[in-house]
């Protein structure tokens, strides 16, 4: 059967650190401020950072800095290996997220992805000693107490050593146009659950409406409607998958005004009606 890819950021989990298991993943652009490592332990995935894309294979890793834009696509299919950390949990880089980003993010190079793989691997298998009556293909896990986490953070540390090891760092130097950029993906973010116009963003943002409008479609890669859509009907997903709530709450919940409107757009995404989709996610 088909695994759809579900929605792992979750705002209450911004300042911890948090590992997860994901297949087939498939993310529009976003950002956040917390960094980033995917490693992929089978198939291939597409990754776009600041519009430049790279196709990592089996045992590769990249490592997505604080603030930078990113999407994710799988071609046809890949098992991941998630870590996303804020940066005040290790204090020693903590100038480096925020005052430099790298020039080529992807570790690719067999002798640095060695011992990289080595550590995300040791670290995965600690998480499965504490998450014994769960399935260890299928969790994810926010570290629960202090002897938890220092053990997690020792791990993050040989992580990052070995990652920073061979990379050129450049020093970060951003132009008005890509705060613009941030500032619209930010307001949609916060505010997807919410009925938004382009002139709601365009008051935030400080830019005219035709300005957002070239924003979503030349940086971001999408219409406004498309973007907007999209990450609505990933919560949905991600409710259809974690709740019993009725297919009309999940609308509602999702932001969608109407409920025809939600069909009409999950059933074009997905090729299912959220109904047949429940099915399939249901155990």
């Amino acid at each position: 059967m088909k695994t759809y890819s579900i929605p792992f950021y979750d705002s209450s989990k911004k300042e911890q650190l948090y590992c997860s298991y994901v297949e087939n993943l498939t993310f529009p652009p976003h950002f956040h401020e917390q960094v980033e490592i995917l490693y992929v332990i089978e198939g291939e995935i597409e990754i776009t950072i600041n519009g430049e894309t790279e196709l990592l294979k089996e045992r590769e890793s990249v490592i997505i800095f604080p603030h930078k834009i990113h999407e994710f696509l799988t071609p046809i299919h890949a098992k991941i290996h998630l870590m996303i950390f804020p940066t005040p949990l290790l204090g020693d880089f903590y100038s480096f997220f925020h005052e430099f980003h790298p020039n080529n993010p992807y570790i690719i190079s067999k002798a640095t992805a060695k011992l990289v793989t080595q550590n995300i691997e040791a670290l995965f298998q600690y998480i499965n000693t504490l998450n014994v009556d769960q399935d260890p293909w299928r969790y994810d896990y926010t570290f629960q107490n202090n002897k938890e986490l220092w053990l997690a953070k020792g791990y993050m540390q040989l992580i990052l050593w070995h990652m920073f090891d061979t990379m050129e760092l450049i020093r970060n130097k951003n132009s008005i146009e890509d705060d613009s950029v941030l500032k619209c993906i930010q307001y949609v973010t916060d505010h997807y659950q919410n009925p938004i116009q382009l002139a709601d963003i365009s008051n935030y943002v400080g830019i005219s409406r035709v300005q957002v409008s070239r924003i979503f479609a030349r940086k971001i890669g999408y219409s406004f409607p498309d973007y907007l859509n999209t990450l609505r009907l990933n919560h949905a997903l991600r409710l259809l998958q974690t709740t019993d709530m009725s297919i009309l709450d999940i609308c509602n919940e999702s932001g969608f005004e109407a409920i025809s409107t939600f069909y009409y757009c999950f059933k074009k995404v997905y090729h299912k009606s959220p109904i047949e989709m429940k099915r399939c996610l249901t155990p």
